[in-house]
């Protein structure tokens, strides 16, 4: 049983590579305004989250800092997924934006993709890593003092939303799961979360049961199964 769900898995980061695949073709490259590159952020435990950093060219000023997390329920997908908006979003804002990869589940169980976005989020928060890194010579800079935004789309939209609650007193108050983590060099100061999973059947009021078909609709896709399982 084990094995078939790790091949089903396995069939949809195949399905998924593909997809992102096509949607990089489709976007095309790097517009010349702005700059990207891959580089990876050093975590606990000898571990690394490959991130796609995207920031406006020869801004000469010091820009907000967005995180924004990938969807594919805490299983599948990659910063690629993302890129878009991303790109998007440096453009609009003129902010740097990194996108994490998520450690995936099934072989780091809950609520170790969650943690390891916190990871992530704590070395973003220090200027100094990006401003001496990949942005050292990049005609642009972070600041987080002007903005540091973390958000995502829906798994990652979930991971953003328990981000917030972390530093808003979840690590504070002695929840095990987050403790010892590391602390943050620059507060968050907003969250941004598209379509996120946060609720269970049992978190709901009795009249909003019946139409809480999300899961009974994707129960085949291996994905939100391993999800659900391993959140409730």
């Amino acid at each position: 049983m084990t094995a078939n769900k790790v091949m089903a898995t396995d069939e949809q980061r195949q399905s998924m590579a593909v997809a992102e695949a096509t949607g990089l073709e489709s976007i095309g490259p790097c517009p010349s305004h702005l700059g990207e590159a891959w580089i990876d952020i050093p975590l606990p435990n000898n571990q690394t989250s490959r991130t796609k950093v995207v920031w406006p060219r020869s801004s000469g000023k010091q820009c907000p800092l967005a995180v924004y997390f990938h969807g594919g329920g805490l299983s599948v997908g990659s910063p690629d997924q993302v890129l878009a908006p991303a790109r998007g979003f440096a453009t609009l804002f003129s902010c740097v934006v990194a996108c994490p990869s998520l450690n995936q589940l099934p072989e780091k169980p809950f609520p170790s993709p969650v943690q390891m976005a916190w990871e992530s989020c704590a070395w973003l928060s220090d200027p100094e890593n990006l401003n001496n890194g990949v942005l050292k010579d990049a005609g642009a800079g972070v600041n987080p003092e002007r903005g540091f935004v973390v958000g995502g789309l829906s798994s990652g939209g979930a991971t953003a939303a328990v981000l917030g609650s972390i530093s808003g007193g979840a690590a504070s108050a002695g929840v095990k799961e987050f403790a010892g983590l590391t602390p943050l060099q620059s507060p968050i100061t907003g969250i941004f979360s598209g379509i996120p999973f946060l609720a269970t059947e049992d978190m709901l009021p009795a009249q909003y049961r019946d139409i809480f078909k999300s899961r009974e609709e994707t129960a085949s896709e291996v994905a939100a199964h391993t999800m659900r399982r391993d959140l409730e």
